[in-house]
């Protein structure tokens, strides 16, 4: 009984580990798009670019750090 318990929560801990890499993976990726936003916007000049890619980068931070 008690193997069997230890056996689960390390699924349990796995799944959760596996979750976590996941969302900081979607985290880099927000990163990304929103530094390419940002320069898209920096070079066109368009000011609505540049906010939404620094959101972007900010969402991806925040993404990341819940997760580490």
């Amino acid at each position: 009984m008690e193997a069997e318990g230890l056996a689960r929560k390390e699924k349990g801990n796995a799944e959760l580990e596996a979750t976590k890499a996941e969302q900081r993976a979607i985290g880099t990726k927000d990163q990304v798009k929103g530094n390419i936003k940002e320069a898209a916007g920096n070079v066109l000049g368009n000011e609505q670019w540049q906010a939404e890619g620094k959101a972007d980068q900010l969402k991806g931070d925040a993404r990341k750090a819940v997760n580490q």
